[in-house]
């Protein structure tokens, strides 16, 4: 039970995001850009029991991951929620380097089934996210025009969910819903009929997204309803 690795990682990613760390680009969606701590990488899909028996994680490979969760540990600051500027970059760009290491552990089919399974989530949840990935952005290869409308969607959205949020009460789940469910078809429809079926390939195989809770997909499973991200690689 790596539980030590999934619980360094869920903290790490959760201050990371509420500290702003994630480096936003033009045309990123909220939470941050690909491998981000919202944007449900790599690292954090693996925490999860249905996505590791669908890659196949084999045993030499989750001690791999257990090591990378001590690295995580020992580059905690002291003080997350106080950080400078400085320490929020270095933290960032540790972030990035283990995330660039957790795809290394993976073969290439295994890490290209991930990411379908990334990209399935994230249209599902937050689909702002997904069309603004570089991975998507270049297997579509969308013109500056789509990125500029694509950006323009992403920014309503984003400041619609503020909105949502600003009165001080929990937005209503249905009406979030319809929300992202308008959003997606704002997207979709930038989309020529040639990249929209280029999309469909790039999602890969159907995966039953319930099974991931949070953002980042590092939840423990269906029936769960702790759903933050607190999984852990067995």
């Amino acid at each position: 039970m790596l539980r030590s690795f999934a619980i360094a990682f869920t903290t790490l990613a959760a201050l990371m995001v509420a500290a702003n760390l994630q480096a936003q680009g033009p045309g990123r969606g909220a939470g941050g850009g690909r491998g981000g701590p919202g944007g449900g990488g790599v690292l954090v899909l693996l925490q999860n029991e249905q996505v590791q028996k669908e890659i196949e994680l084999v045993a030499d490979q989750k001690e791999k991951l257990q090591a990378l969760g001590k690295e995580l540990q020992e580059a905690r600051p002291a003080n997350m929620r106080n950080m400078t500027d400085e320490e929020r970059t270095k933290m960032r760009e540790t972030m990035q380097a283990i995330q660039k290491k957790a795809e290394g552990i993976l073969l290439p089919a295994q890490l290209e089934r991930v990411k379908q399974i990334q990209l399935q989530q994230q249209l599902a949840t937050m689909p702002g996210m997904a069309f603004a990935s570089p991975d998507v952005e270049k297997g579509l290869t969308l013109t500056d025009d789509q990125k500029a409308k694509i950006k323009t969607i992403n920014d309503d959205a984003q400041k619609a969910m503020r909105d949502m949020f600003s009165a001080g009460e929990r937005p209503d789940r249905d009406k979030m819903a319809k929300a992202r469910e308008e959003t997606t078809t704002k997207l979709m429809d930038v989309l020529t009929a040639d990249q929209k079926e280029k999309l469909e390939k790039m999602k890969g195989p159907k995966f039953d997204t319930s099974v991931l809770r949070g953002p980042g997909g590092g939840g423990r499973g269906r029936g769960n309803g702790g759903g933050g991200g607190g999984g852990t690689v067995n």
